[in-house]
């Protein structure tokens, strides 16, 4: 007996809940949009919102405003252009002037000199690796033959050679 009630009591709750399910479904197709509204509140603010669109259509921005932004190149490229080549540094100063006149050479195995006419000092005679003080400075004497004198002043090499003729 017992199963008896037992399939009775779930024959009646499952048929309950069928028959919520079918009222809940029926309810919600009943509920559809399409159909007019229930108060006039809801009429009411649907007017309103179609009010404030069509003044917010009408405060459209004059498009003059945006030409200088049209105007714009939109296509420029996509990197930096290359630095400007900074102005090339200025040319050496001129060499100083040598006021050194070579009037004659010795040129022994074992020595060799060379005899010199300074500017406001007189004729000076010095050896090779000697210098020769030349009022601004002073020259070394790197290399010393039979024509020719080679000395190093203010870092460059400079060649006196004698002169013939007077």
């Amino acid at each position: 007996m017992r199963i008896y009630t037992l399939r009775k009591q779930l024959w009646l709750v499952g048929s309950l809940l069928w028959l919520g399910v079918c009222a809940a479904l029926a309810w919600g197709w009943l509920d559809s949009p399409e159909l007019p509204p229930v108060s006039t509140e809801r009429a009411d603010m649907a007017k309103k919102q179609a009010a404030e669109s069509r003044d917010s259509a009408s405060s459209v921005p004059d498009l003059d405003r945006f030409a200088a932004v049209w105007s714009r190149e939109m296509q420029r490229p996509l990197y930096d252009p290359p630095p400007e080549q900074p102005p090339p540094p200025p040319p050496d100063p001129p060499p100083k002037p040598l006021n050194i006149r070579l009037l004659g050479t010795m040129l022994e195995p074992d020595r060799r000199a060379a005899m010199f006419a300074v500017a406001g000092e007189g004729i000076s005679v010095r050896e090779l690796g000697q210098t020769v003080n030349n009022g601004s400075g002073d020259a070394k004497i790197l290399q010393i033959e039979a024509d020719r004198v080679v000395l190093e002043y203010a870092g460059q090499q400079r060649v006196l050679t004698l002169e013939t003729g007077h």
